[in-house]
């Protein structure tokens, strides 16, 4: 399960014991914690790399089911979140926009753990972002668990909750 905790200073310390303790031994196989860290605040997100496995394959069913086509890339699934964060529905977009798109979802989602906030709209109506902390620098395969489990975030919020709605 994801658990996004605000951390006072002595958490922080405590924390930080941890994360060491859990990276010198074989449970980071099991576990994998990500630090987001701004001034004002700490967050944690701790999720199970197979949890993260298991219901990434909830969003390619989603998108099966919807679509038709199962992505095999992350990039459709980034580009849909770029569409809808952009609020001006289907369109036909140039390949500068498709990548401004993939980068407007890739900061909406990385917003949950504070990486970026939103500055405000253009005149065209485009969202920009701020970069308010750094990314952690991690492994290749990490950083895709990170932008996954980010992805099922804003999944389970943004979209399956106003299914339900």
């Amino acid at each position: 399960m994801y658990a996004f905790v605000q951390l006072n200073a002595l958490d922080k310390l405590i924390f930080w014991l941890l994360v060491f303790k859990i990276t010198t031994s074989t449970a980071i196989n099991h576990f994998l914690w990500l630090i987001c860290t701004s001034f004002n605040q700490q967050f944690v997100m701790e999720f199970e790399p197979a949890l993260v496995i298991e219901e990434w394959e909830m969003i390619l069913d989603f998108f099966e089911n919807s679509f038709g086509k199962r992505p095999t890339e992350m990039e459709p699934i980034l580009l849909l979140i770029g569409v809808q964060e952009l609020g001006q529905g289907h369109a036909h977009f140039t390949k500068e926009q498709k990548q401004d798109l993939l980068h407007i979802a890739t900061c909406k989602v990385l917003s949950y753990s504070d990486f970026y906030r939103l500055e405000g709209l253009d005149e065209e109506g485009w969202p920009h972002w701020e970069n308010v902390q750094t990314i952690p620098s991690l492994p290749l395969k990490e950083q895709e668990l990170l932008l996954k489990a980010h992805i099922i975030h804003y999944f389970k919020t943004e979209v399956f909750q106003n299914e339900n709605n």
